[in-house]
């Protein structure tokens, strides 16, 4: 892999790549290949990349909004309405 530093020259670097087997349906190994074929991904490997790290994201912001829905059951308990709250945010927010 080279990265191009600027119009002169270039930069030489690799990234460790482990490697991996794995074992899906046809009807899921044509699907990949469909993507491939059409322009969407380079290749399976890419492919499967880029699902992992949609996965890595979607549990983040799965771990976030559990965190913010932990923090909410243990806070006390408020006075103010729904609608106290969303004039609130909105003003937060803008």
């Amino acid at each position: 892999m080279v990265a191009i530093v600027d119009n002169k020259r270039a930069v030489s670097y690799f990234i460790s790549m482990a490697q991996m087997n794995i074992s899906i349906p046809d009807k899921l190994k044509n699907w990949v290949e469909h993507r491939v074929a059409d322009g969407s991904f380079a290749s399976s490997s890419d492919y499967v990349r880029d699902l992992v790290r949609r996965d890595q994201r979607a549990e983040e912001a799965r771990m976030r909004l559990q965190s913010e829905i932990d923090q909410g059951l243990a806070s006390p308990e408020s006075d103010r309405t729904i609608a106290d709250i969303i004039i609130e945010g909105r003003a937060t927010h803008q």
